[in-house]
C-alpha cells in the first residue's frame, strides 16, 4: 500500500449508478458514449455508503467549464490530499474482487471512512483503488512548532508576572491563555456537530482566515463566550487546562469529518477543516501577543531596577 498524492482539487462529472454493483459497467459506456471520441480524459468511480446502502458516481474528468451542464451531468470533486492506494493491473478481468481490495484499504488505521472511495481509472489494464487519509489538526504544516512555541513561551513567566498586565487596556498572560483554551474548547465541540456536505474547496477560507488573523494591525474584540475574567490565575493550572484543551482538539480533529461544513456564530459556514486552521493562525497570533507581553513587563522592571 502506497500514499498518493493529488496536489490539486479535481472537478469531474457523471452520474449515479442505477444499481450497484451491476450498473457500473452500462453507466461508463453511457458516458463514454456522450464524450468525443478519441478523448483523452482520466475516468473516476467515487463511492461511499450510507446504512450498508452503496452510493456509487461514475465519472470523467472535466476538461473545460460547463462540460457538466453541456452532458446534463452531475459535478463531483476529487478532493486534493494524502491517499492509501493500491493498484490493479488488468482490472476488466478482476472488476468482482475490487471490493475486497478497499475492504483491506480500510483496515489501515489511517484510512478515513468518512470520505469516498475513489477509483481512477488510468487506462484499460492499470487502476487505483484510493481512501483518503485521515486529517486531523495535526497533519497541518506548522502545528506542532505553533503549539511548541505558544507552551514555551508561557513557561517563562513566573507565578507574579502571569497575572501581571502590562498597560492599560491589555490583558495579563494568564488571561490570554485561558483565553485560547476557551476558544479550542469551543473549536473541539464545533468538531462534533453534525455537518453539510459542500460543493467549494474545503480550505477555500483559509488563506482569508491568515490575513485576517495575522495582520497584527487589526484589532479585535473577543466574543463573550470566550473572554477570560479577570483573575488572579494560578500558572500551573492554566497551563494544564490549555494543554488539555489542545489534547482534545487533536482528538476530536482525529474523528471528525473535515470536509464538512458547519454553522459558526462568528465565522458563518464553514468547514471543520478550515476551523482548524484557524486555530493556527490565532495561536500564532496570540503567542506573538505573549511574547510582547513578557518583553514590556521585563522593560518594565527594568526601568523601575
Amino acid at each position: 500500500m502506497e500514499i498518493y498524492h493529488i496536489p490539486h482539487n479535481i472537478t469531474v462529472f457523471g452520474n449515479e449508478v442505477n444499481s450497484f454493483p451491476d450498473g457500473i459497467g452500462e453507466a461508463f459506456d453511457a458516458l463514454i458514449k456522450i464524450l468525443p471520441k478519441d478523448d483523452h480524459r482520466s475516468y473516476y468511480g467515487i463511492s461511499w455508503c450510507i446504512e450498508n446502502n452503496i452510493t456509487y458516481i461514475a465519472a470523467a474528468e472535466q476538461k473545460k467549464e460547463g462540460e457538466a451542464e453541456k452532458y446534463e451531468c452531475t459535478k463531483y470533486t476529487v478532493e486534493k490530499g494524502d491517499y492509501l492506494s493500491v493498484p490493479v493491473y488488468d482490472w476488466m478481468s478482476k472488476t468482482n474482487c475490487i471490493k475486497d481490495v478497499f475492504t483491506e484499504i480500510m483496515k489501515d488505521e489511517r484510512a478515513d471512512n468518512q470520505t469516498p472511495a475513489i477509483e481512477i481509472y488510468k487506462n484499460d489494464k492499470e487502476m487505483l483503488c484510493m481512501v483518503a487519509v485521515k486529517r486531523s489538526i495535526e497533519s497541518l504544516e506548522d502545528f506542532i512548532s505553533t503549539t511548541d512555541a505558544l507552551l514555551k513561551v508561557i513557561q517563562e513567566f513566573d507565578e507574579e508576572q502571569i497575572n501581571e498586565i502590562p498597560h492599560e487596556g491589555s490583558w495579563s498572560a494568564a488571561q490570554v491563555i485561558v483565553h485560547i483554551t476557551k476558544s479550542n474548547n469551543g473549536i473541539a465541540k464545533a468538531m462534533k456537530l453534525d455537518g453539510e456536505k459542500i460543493t467549494r474547496d474545503t480550505d477555500a477560507r483559509v488563506q482569508e482566515l491568515k490575513n485576517t488573523f495575522l495582520d497584527y494591525t487589526i484589532k479585535f474584540k473577543s466574543p463573550e463566550f470566550i473572554l477570560p475574567a479577570a483573575g488572579p490565575y494560578e500558572k500551573a493550572k492554566v497551563f494544564s487546562e490549555l494543554e488539555r484543551s489542545i489534547e482534545q482538539l487533536r482528538q476530536t480533529s482525529k474523528s471528525a469529518n473535515l470536509s464538512e461544513a458547519i454553522r459558526h456564530p462568528a465565522f458563518g459556514e464553514i468547514t471543520k477543516l478550515e476551523l482548524l486552521y484557524f486555530v493556527l493562525f490565532h495561536t500564532q497570533r496570540h503567542t506573538r501577543q505573549l511574547k510582547n507581553i513578557f518583553s514590556e513587563l521585563n522593560s518594565k522592571h527594568y526601568l523601575q531596577n
